[in-house]
Parts: structure tokens; sequence; C-alpha cells
């Protein structure tokens, strides 16, 4: 009878611990490579990521490289001519509500970088379309992957969750200085997080917009550490305060 019982015990040890080495990636060279049976969707989820990563690291280098290669190196050098004197009469849009498109928010490579973490959206208040909004969004993390997820995509279903009211993710102006790359950024609804662009949002004719910005800023970004508590970073950082005051 003991016997029997340890041969089950046995039985089932076994098979928990192949369920476990199914479930866990083997280690190549030290790094944990993911299993094979991972479902097919989740590992979207992580193509879906790793493609938000990578724009994020080289659309501004390759943005410069591709037009640097028009201009040299072909005969199209007209069309890097043209556009970047484009560039520079459009340089104030990044501060006078961007250039938004709904089909690029609605990608569907956005909805599963969404359910990658997941992220997902909370509703405590209606907000009045006909008023503008200044939200605060914290933790600012290495690349404000939530805030992207809830405002610069409708992975969470935002202009469902709040009809009528179009956010604006803000962002350090510097990033909108490379051409191509500023016009990606752009398309999600982002603008420059600079005093004039948030004066013009919070008093734009009838409402209906929500600036989005991440007052912790850089500094905050490099107090990312797993395991770690969340630090604010606002005793330098009241400016956009005296803003919304201001705007009413």
């Amino acid at each position: 009878m003991g016997n029997q019982q340890e041969r089950k015990n046995s039985v089932q040890s076994d098979s928990a611990s192949e369920s476990d080495n199914k479930t866990r990636g083997r280690k190549v060279l030290g790094v944990e490579v993911a299993p094979l049976n991972i479902p097919w969707e989740r590992r979207m989820e992580t193509v879906a990521v790793a493609v938000w990563i990578g724009s994020f690291i080289f659309g501004a280098p390759s943005g410069l490289i591709f037009l640097v290669y028009l201009a040299f190196f072909t005969r199209l050098w007209w069309i890097s001519l043209l556009y970047l004197t484009w560039f520079v009469y459009d340089r104030e849009t990044v501060n006078k509500g961007g250039r938004r498109f709904a089909w690029v928010r609605k990608w569907k490579i956005w909805r599963r970088y969404t359910n990658y973490f997941p992220v997902k959206m909370i509703k405590t208040v209606d907000l009045d379309p006909t008023k503008n909004y200044l939200f605060g969004s914290h933790p600012h993390g290495v690349l404000c992957s939530g805030a992207f997820a809830c405002f610069e995509t409708e992975g969470t279903n935002f202009s469902k969750v709040y009809p009528g009211i179009t956010p604006h993710l803000l962002t350090f102006e510097a990033h909108l200085a490379f051409p191509i790359y500023r016009e990606y950024i752009l398309s999600g609804g982002t603008c420059s997080a600079s005093r004039s662009s948030l004066n013009y949002l919070l008093s734009y004719p009838g409402g209906g917009h929500a600036a989005v910005l991440v007052p912790g800023g850089a500094p905050e970004s490099l107090d990312a550490h797993p395991g770690l508590e969340n630090r604010v970073h606002l005793k330098k950082r009241k400016g956009f305060i005296k803003v919304a005051i201001q705007n009413g």
C-alpha cells in the first residue's frame, strides 16, 4: 500500500516536472528562450512589443539615413529637399495639436501590444466633452508603455470609454525634431510638452481635448527599476500646474 502511494506521488511529481519544463524555456548562452508551445497569439503580442521598441530605438536614425540616401545616392534627391523644406515650414504643428490619424491609432498591432502586458483603462468618472483637460500619467517608466497604450493608440478603446475627448500624449520636443520619425509619432496624437503646446490644447475652443503629461520626465524614467517603489518627481516640475490654472 505504501509502495503504491509512493509510486503514485512519484508519477505526479514527474508529470508536474515535465509540465513545468514545457512552460519554461531553455537557456541558451545564459538567456532563457521561450518554449515552443507558447500560443501563436501570445507570440504575436511579443512581436508587437518588439516592433514598438524597435521603432523607438531605430525610428529616428532610420529616417535620417533614408533621407541622406535619397539625397546623395539616388536621383530622387529632390524628394529629400521638398520634404525637408516642408518639415521646416510645418515645424510648429507639434505645438498646435499635432496631426493625428485615426486609422493609425486603430492598427491591430496596438491591440496586441496592449494585451501583452496587459494594459487596461478603468473609467472612474465621466468627462464633459465640452471642456479641455490635463491628465497626469505616472510612473514614467523607461518608455511610457502604459501611457502609450492608453492615449497614443486605441488598444484600450479610449474613444469609446471617453467619447468626444481627443487625447494628446505630450513628449519632449526634441523627440519631434527627427524627419519622418516625427510623422510616425504625430500620427498617434503626440504633441510637444512645451508651454505653448499645453496652452494651445487647454485653451482649444469648444473643448474636447485632453493633454496627457508625464511630469516626472527623464529623471523619473531613470528610477524605473524592477521591484523598487515608484518615485514621483514633482518638486521642481510644477510649471504645468501654473499653465492649467491660467487656462481655468
